[in-house]
């Protein structure tokens, strides 16, 4: 994943894209990549 052209890894779970095309992403590798930014 990529947020703010930084690539994000998750080491321990992967994004779940659902049947609506919703994706669904481990939060707290998010807000630890917006914090380093």
């Amino acid at each position: 994943m990529v947020v703010n052209g930084t690539n994000i890894n998750f080491p321990d779970a992967e994004p779940f894209i659902d049947e609506n095309s919703r994706t669904q992403v481990p939060i707290r590798f998010v807000g630890e990549a917006w914090v380093r930014m």
